[in-house]
């Protein structure tokens, strides 16, 4: 990613996505709930976005007045949209783990503090 002058800038998109493959789901069960709450990709759509249905789905959680990133996202969430939100706070691994994630888009909001590790992935 790459400062702009509006902010950082990245794409994805979401709403629906595709189900989970089984091996996904079978080391996900073997994890801890205090890991899964902020490594766990989901088949939900988070509260306030909506994602499109296509396989590598985009999360659009742009203008919902949200003042932390989702918790969970699709794993196949291509784009995440967090435009034009409340956003001051970006925590570490923040965006979890989404192996198909190409693009986030964080423009227009308020962040002050980035965690080092915020956006590693693994």
């Amino acid at each position: 990613m790459e400062p702009r002058a509006s902010g950082w800038t990245a794409s994805f998109d979401t709403h629906g996505c595709s189900s989970l493959d089984t091996s996904t789901v079978s080391v996900l069960c073997l994890l801890p709930q205090a890991v899964l709450a902020r490594w766990a990709c989901v088949r939900a759509c988070p509260a306030s976005c909506s994602c499109t249905p296509e396989k590598n789905c985009s999360v659009l959680c742009d203008r919902s007045g949200i003042a932390e990133v989702p918790k969970e996202f699709p794993c196949e969430a291509a784009a995440i949209n967090l435009d034009k939100n409340a956003l001051k706070f970006l925590s570490e691994r923040a965006f979890g783990t989404l192996p198909a994630l190409k693009s986030l888009s964080l423009d227009h909001n308020n962040i002050s503090f980035i965690t080092p590790g915020a956006f590693k992935v693994r």
